[in-house]
């Protein structure tokens, strides 16, 4: 396995055992009785940590069936499932998201790692190699970008 690979991998399972953490402790505490202001905060860090678990987990679905499936239907099926149902997600929270009282700072925080994520993805079509890295398991590159 390449080094893009594991840093690929190691970074989804991160996200992915964020999710799963996430969501046992709000079933644990969720009998507790918060201050209005911890509820705003906790609800848009939940959604942030859903919206990218989901990616997480229908990435490593895509990796894991492109290295033990003989097919590449099912590869590129649960890539195009790792982009639509977060976004299908993050359209449908957007009512929720707004209805809460975030700071303007934290949102241009999320917008200006955005733009610099998308900004250096230009330079280094790390976007593109992402998902080379998924869905095509004879994919090689010894092309160091972090």
């Amino acid at each position: 396995m390449k080094d893009f690979e594991f840093k690929v991998l190691r970074g989804l399972l991160f996200c992915l055992l964020l999710l799963v953490n996430y969501t046992i402790l709000t079933s644990l505490f969720s009998t507790f009785d918060f201050t209005k202001d911890f509820t705003n905060g906790s609800q848009f860090a939940g959604f942030i940590v859903t919206f990218f678990g989901l990616h997480s987990f229908f990435a490593l679905a895509s990796f894991g069936s492109s290295r033990f499936v003989q097919k590449q239907y099912s590869s590129y099926l649960m890539a195009g499932c790792s982009i639509v149902i977060p976004l299908v997600y993050f359209f449908n929270g957007l009512k929720q998201i707004t209805a809460l009282n975030i700071s303007n700072f934290l949102i241009f925080i999320i917008c200006i790692v955005f733009f610099d994520i998308l900004r250096i993805d230009f330079a280094g079509n790390i976007i593109k190699r992402y998902f080379k890295v998924l869905t095509d398991p004879f994919y090689f590159s010894d092309d160091e970008i972090f």
